[in-house]
Parts: structure tokens; sequence; C-alpha cells
């Protein structure tokens, strides 16, 4: 599969706007900054805006809050009840970007995002240029089962059942634009647009190889292509 050139141009004007809004945060690599590696390690807090977590700059410090919350380290989700500041003032849920708890960033959910009665996060299980990040949430899905009669074996009803099983999400996170998508084959190919030939190949892998090579093109766009905070 090959990239027009509408298609090149509009994905690298994308990037050049982002590269230039990102060039006011951090110039390159200079002694204020530092590489944002796979397990970059961000300063904890709470994060109000996306610039504020671009910027490795919490809007707020832990020690300057009091909150509820509770993190499970093996689904990288954390439920957060309620944050207040030392005032009592609580701050909106709704109004914040994200957290970093242990130097792991989370990015808030839309409400209904899982089954979870309290506002979620998901930590972002890789960081770069794209970040990445996964949960669960809950599906109803529709099967139609039939009875048999127990002596002949000859089927004589049928009927339609609803359960509800976890369904796996991903998502992307650009780390010069704060533009999130679904982490599928379509749109890693568009973002990954500038370096040709490797959006060639993970445009050309089939259904069956996704699962085992999709992520391994993300981390290879990632190694390529290194980003840069401030410390």
């Amino acid at each position: 599969m090959r990239f027009g050139k509408k298609s090149n141009m509009k994905n690298r004007l994308h990037i050049l706007l982002a590269l230039y809004s990102w060039a006011a945060v951090v110039q390159g690599q200079s002694e204020d900054s530092v590489l944002v590696t796979k397990n970059f390690r961000f300063h904890d807090g709470v994060y109000a805006t996306f610039a504020d977590f671009q910027r490795n700059r919490p809007t707020w410090l832990w020690d300057s809050l009091y909150a509820v919350c509770v993190t499970n380290p093996q689904t990288f989700l954390t439920q957060v009840e309620y944050i207040k500041q030392l005032d009592g003032e609580e701050i909106p849920l709704d109004s914040i970007w994200g957290l970093a708890i242990g130097g792991i960033p989370y990015v808030r959910l839309p409400r209904g995002a899982t089954p979870k009665p309290l506002t979620a996060f998901a930590g972002l299980r890789l960081r770069g240029i794209i970040c990445y990040y996964a949960y669960e949430d809950m599906e109803e899905r529709t099967y139609e089962i039939q009875a048999y009669n127990p002596v002949t074996g000859a089927p004589f009803r049928k009927g339609k059942v609803k359960n509800k099983e976890p369904v796996r999400k991903e998502f992307m996170l650009h780390f010069l634009s704060g533009k999130i998508e679904e982490f599928t084959q379509a749109n890693l190919v568009a973002w990954i647009a500038d370096d040709v030939r490797l959006a060639e190949a993970i445009a050309s892998l089939s259904e069956s190889e996704l699962e085992e090579k999709l992520f391994k093109g993300l981390l290879i766009y990632v190694d390529r292509y290194p980003v840069f905070t401030l410390k």
C-alpha cells in the first residue's frame, strides 16, 4: 500500500504544525530538557491541561492536595473519588487532564468509558512521541442458542441471549499535538506517514499479524523519533 501526495502532505503539515507549537516549549535537547523514554517518569501531581503534562509541570503537586484514589498496578487504572486543595476547595475531576503517580502519567477517561463507578484514569504504558494506553470496558453481545431434544438430538427451539463481556480498548496519544485516537492499523499508519517504509510495512500487515506486530511497529517508530520534555 502506497500513499498519495495529498495524504502525505496532509500528515506532514499536521506534524510540522505540532513541531512548531512544541518548539516554544523545548528547542530540541538542551540543558533544561530530558529525553522522554518508553518508561520516562513524570513529576507526580495533577495536570490540569495537556500543555502542563507536555512540559512535565504539574498544576498541583500531591503534597498540596487531599485526594481519595486507588491505583491498580496490574491494570494501569486509577479511580478517583475526589481531589481537594488544602483549603478544602474541591477540584472538579472533569476539569483535570491527567495525573502522575509514581512517575506514571494517567489520562482521564470519559465518563462511562469503563464500568467503574468512580472517575477513571488510564496509565500511559508507553511514553514517547506517540504514547499508548489501554483499559477494559464491558460490551453487550448477542448470541444465538439452540435447545436440543435429549432423545433424538434434534434441535427444537432457537433463541437469543445477551451477555456482557470484557473488551480491551486501546488508544494512542501524540506527545506533540495532544491528539488522541484509537490504536488501530489505519490510525497508526496515518500518524507515522513521515516514515514511509515503516508506514507501508504496517499497512501491509494481515489481520492475523496485527496482534503480534502492530505494537512492535509503534515501538520502532518511538525509538526512531525522540521527543523531549522539561526536567
